[in-house]
């Protein structure tokens, strides 16, 4: 509970919670297994910004320190490829498969979402070039 932060939430029925808070109940019913890999489909659809970040963060936590390795479908390629060891692009057929900085540099990537989305996606439009 304490790993995906709701202790203070303990007592609560899972119907009286937040949508992200149901997210993390789920996360941790999963975890108590200790299970050697987690799929998750989307699963921080209902979570705010900072709970999206920590989140990611503590998957990152579980898969560098327990070795717990993790799938991810998400249409969220820009907060999952600062997490993510390797990115799996699929559009109906294999569009992109490796890091998050190949995918950033990628020219076909550039001509797939169009140069400014890719520099979106990757952040680089906040770094001064």
């Amino acid at each position: 509970m304490e790993l995906v932060d709701i202790i203070d939430i303990k007592t609560e029925l899972i119907g009286e919670l937040s949508g992200g808070q149901q997210q993390r109940v789920l996360i941790a019913k999963a975890l108590v297994s200790e299970p050697e890999l987690l799929i998750l489909d989307e699963p921080t659809t209902a979570l705010d910004p900072e709970a999206r970040e920590k989140f990611f963060g503590t998957l990152k936590d579980l898969n560098e320190n327990r070795k717990v390795t993790i799938i991810i479908i998400t249409h969220d390629i820009g907060t999952i490829g600062k997490y993510a060891s390797r990115l799996l692009y699929l559009d109906k057929k294999l569009i992109f498969y490796g890091g998050f900085d190949d995918f950033c540099t990628s020219s076909e990537m550039a001509n797939y979402f169009g140069e400014y989305s890719q520099h979106v996606i990757c952040h680089r439009h906040d770094q001064k070039q």
